[in-house]
């Protein structure tokens, strides 16, 4: 390897830059944690209320894992809890199998008894081997049912964080967690779910279980304000001793569009630039540097469905109409507004009909499947909001 790289990966690795930037996973730790005070008094509030429970969500990449997380750590610091327990959902995920964590969590130790046909001297063994071990011989139609699992960890004084229920593929199974709160709170239990996932409406994680608004408390998570964002870069300099110059703070807070990943990956990128120089100051210049390489480790499905919208033939035009839409700065945006930015990218004027032409399923759709989604007539809306912030560093575009 070139001994000019491994000097740079020394300089960097040594700084502990990458132990205070850190886009790629949620933030741990209380001290790196940044902005967000009104929602987690909010939470430590709801959580610290006997019967209710909470469900935070909104959109992609706005900070609810790490946020969820911190909460918590701040809540058994404090004492005013003693546990809190984690199930990160995946798309395998059940009612069944998330309370099968919990139970390992807990230490309550059962076997699941999976069908009929276990017979009388099998089960038998079971006990016998449990005996002394507190072992319980469940069902599944135990397993699977809200008021059973409520009375087992009625008197667990702790916490529960259910995050990415979102993933759960059967509304039903997220119905039932909706009605294992209900149940818990019904019985006055000291144990409490805190549910997590992505949505625009809370009722979309809960399986739209119509009873449940007394005892769960809702709290959306917007994207983080500019001020939010300019915190993360002065903890960030704080800690590592550099300075990012007051253009590279606001062109970093403008292409992150409030989310807070973007800011994580474009002062680590800048920082990481000034690092390699020896150089304790982050000008533009390193800025301009960074960028390329922050595109390069943009989490690999947003990059990729850029890529497949702008393959082919109409590859330019394709671009340069995402570009336009991008640079709308509204969610929802008209076709008129995007006619306007495409003359604004390219110096050229493109008519409805030629804008129609090009608006191909690849990139337009009714749909969750393509980059743009069409909400109305002549009126789109990007599928993933973190898009546009993408689009605009890989053409190199800042406002």
């Amino acid at each position: 390897m070139d001994t000019i790289m491994l000097d740079r990966e020394d300089l960097i690795r040594r700084s502990g830059v990458r132990n205070v930037f850190i886009p790629n996973k949620p933030i741990d730790s209380i001290e790196l944690f940044s902005g967000r005070q009104e929602e987690v008094n909010k939470i430590i509030e709801c959580l610290g209320t006997s019967g209710l429970h909470v469900l935070l969500y909104g959109d992609r990449g706005v900070g609810k894992t790490s946020l969820s997380s911190i909460t918590c750590s701040i809540l058994t610091m404090e004492r005013i809890i003693p546990n809190f327990y984690i199930k990160r959902c995946d798309s395998g995920d059940t009612f069944s199998s998330i309370i099968m964590h919990l139970f390992e969590e807990l230490n309550i130790e059962c076997i699941l008894k999976k069908n009929k046909s276990w017979g009388l001297s099998i089960l038998w063994n079971l006990l016998s081997f449990s005996k002394g071990h507190n072992i319980e011989v469940v069902t599944y139609d135990n397993i699977n049912s809200p008021s059973w699992v409520a009375k087992k960890v009625a008197h667990e004084k702790s916490v529960f964080l259910i995050d990415e229920i979102d993933v759960l593929l059967n509304p039903n199974d997220k119905k039932k967690i909706a009605e294992l709160i209900k149940q818990l709170s019904d019985n006055n239990s000291k144990f409490t779910i805190f549910i997590v996932g992505i949505s625009k409406t809370a009722s979309e994680l809960t399986g739209g279980h119509p009873s449940i608004q007394r005892c769960l408390k809702e709290v959306r998570l917007d994207r983080m304000s500019d001020n939010e964002l300019r915190d993360i870069l002065i903890k960030g300099e704080e800690r590592l001793n550099i300075k990012f110059s007051n253009e590279v703070k606001r062109v970093i807070i403008k292409s992150s569009a409030g989310f807070p990943y973007f800011t994580q990956l474009l002062a680590l990128k800048s920082a990481e630039e000034a690092i390699a120089k020896d150089s304790s100051e982050v000008t533009m210049s390193e800025f301009k540097i960074a960028v390329k390489r922050a595109v390069d480790d943009i989490e690999g499905e947003l990059r990729e469905k850029y890529q497949l919208a702008v393959y082919g033939q109409k590859t330019e035009r394709n671009k340069n109409i995402l570009l336009a839409a991008a640079i709308c700065g509204e969610d929802i945006f008209e076709a008129a507004q995007l006619k306007n930015n495409y003359s604004k990218v390219t110096g050229e004027t493109i008519s409805q009909q030629e804008l129609n032409n090009f608006l191909s399923n690849t990139i337009i759709s009714d749909g969750y499947s393509t980059i743009l989604r069409r909400v109305g007539k002549g009126i789109y809306i990007f599928n993933d909001p973190r898009m546009p912030s993408l689009i605009k560093l890989i053409n190199n575009y800042v406002e």
